[in-house]
């Protein structure tokens, strides 16, 4: 009754409740379903919504913030990566102006130089398209810039190894230059 009248949530609502993210398709009495991206239907029950933790994605505004983050090489033109970060966000149809992006250099990682890029979109269900634009746009304009985005990297810093060992790393080696 409580959802009925208050109505925390509403049909077409898109929610996240015990781990399960989704749009209310029906509100009984009893229960309600939510039908996750995958199409799959959850029967809750209508206490869960009350005594338990809801998060409304959708409830006072369709405007929702994406958060991307990226990282590039270390080494690389930080202020130009910045500059594209934002260059590819402004030039997305979907991202608002108001509030505008914004990109930051985040943090010195242990495999790169990180970056958030945030901006804001009209509306949850086109979250997952924009994010792939976005990422696509993102390399495109850090490869035609020669920034590479980084990945995992492991230096192995060997300081003694027996003589046998030292021959058979440096034939290996010379055998893969010819």
């Amino acid at each position: 009754i409580i959802i009925l009248f208050e109505q925390p949530v509403r049909v077409g609502d898109v929610v996240q409740i015990d781990g399960v993210t989704g749009f209310i398709t029906k509100i009984r009495i009893r229960a309600t379903t939510i039908t996750d991206f995958d199409r799959k239907d959850y029967i809750v029950p209508n206490k869960e919504f009350i005594t338990g933790k809801l998060l409304n994605w959708t409830r006072s505004d369709d405007v929702q913030r994406l958060t991307l983050t990226v990282g590039v090489a270390y080494g690389s033109d930080t202020r130009l990566a910045r500059r594209l970060l934002l260059q590819a966000a402004t030039e997305h149809e979907d991202v608002l102006t108001d509030p505008p992006p914004t990109a930051g250099f985040e943090e010195f990682g242990d495999n790169s130089l990180n970056f958030k890029l945030r901006v804001f979109i009209r509306t949850y269900e086109r979250r997952l398209l924009v994010t792939d634009e976005l990422h696509q746009a993102i390399d495109d304009k850090f490869g035609a810039a020669s920034i590479e985005i980084s990945f995992p990297q492991r230096d192995l810093h060997l300081r003694s190894l027996p003589e046998p060992l030292i021959r058979f790393f440096n034939e290996s080696v010379a055998e893969r230059v010819t």
